[in-house]
């Protein structure tokens, strides 16, 4: 369990961790030693760090199934979309909780959807999208952080067995309305994309370091934005915050 939190995270929701990868070096032929830029030794930092939040174990997918189980009965759910393939949906409100539950099943009536909302802040508080009874993404909302962590992962079968590539990790900062997505490589694991943004109302305005992984060329990019303006191009002045 991570330490950030401490114990009191097994309030109702649960993260976890893995993800790991190696980073290249660059060669300082003349000393024939290998060296390393700021910016790897920065993304080694990260990657470690990422492994509190990527794995997702099977104790934690069983608590959320016994969640969704408990409180989405597809009696009285209402047909949506196509004849053929139609959705079902329902939604219910817990006055006493100030708590609303929504649920969304696909036409086989698998579980595809399941949301807890604050009812009078509408502030998210459990968001998770299912395949395959397979969680493919949380979103939670941790009040004594004031912070909404969101991961995803897409599920493959190898070998008849189901398993996950984490793929991406959300950082939603209440206090400071700052923003910060990373996106990873379902093939390597990698990171290859990172944004930050400043949340204004309904606008997302870029603010903090963005990166890029050029896979064509094979070329690193970062870029600093401030309310908009790039003001910084420099690779190793680059920072992979995670909140």
């Amino acid at each position: 369990m991570c330490k950030l939190f401490g114990n009191k995270l097994l309030y109702l929701f649960f993260f976890v961790n893995c993800a790991t990868y190696t980073q290249p070096v660059a060669e300082n032929t003349k000393k024939d030693i290998k060296i390393l830029e700021p910016f790897y030794e920065k993304r080694i930092e990260f990657s470690a760090k990422v492994k509190e939040f990527s794995e997702i174990f099977q104790w934690e997918m069983d608590q959320y199934r016994a969640i969704v189980s408990s409180s989405c009965s597809i009696e009285g759910a209402k047909k949506v979309g196509e004849i053929d393939f139609p959705f079902y949906e329902k939604e219910r409100l817990e006055p006493l909780e100030n708590k609303s539950y929504f649920c969304q099943w696909n036409f086989r009536k698998e579980i595809l959807q399941f949301k807890i909302q604050d009812s009078i802040s509408g502030q998210i508080l459990l968001n998770t999208f299912w395949y395959e009874n397979f969680p493919s993404s949380i979103q939670v909302f941790y009040p004594e952080k004031n912070l909404s962590i969101a991961r995803s992962w897409q599920w493959s079968v190898f070998r008849t067995i189901w398993e996950p590539t984490f793929v991406y990790l959300e950082f939603d900062d209440k206090k400071t309305n700052h923003r910060t997505e990373y996106y990873f490589s379902r093939y390597t694991g990698s990171i290859v994309r990172k944004k930050e943004f400043l949340i204004q109302g309904k606008n997302s305005i870029e603010d903090g370091w963005f990166y890029n992984y050029d896979d064509k060329i094979e070329e690193d990019h970062c870029h600093l934005f401030k309310e908009g303006k790039v003001i910084s191009k420099d690779k190793n002045l680059c920072e992979f915050p995670l909140f």
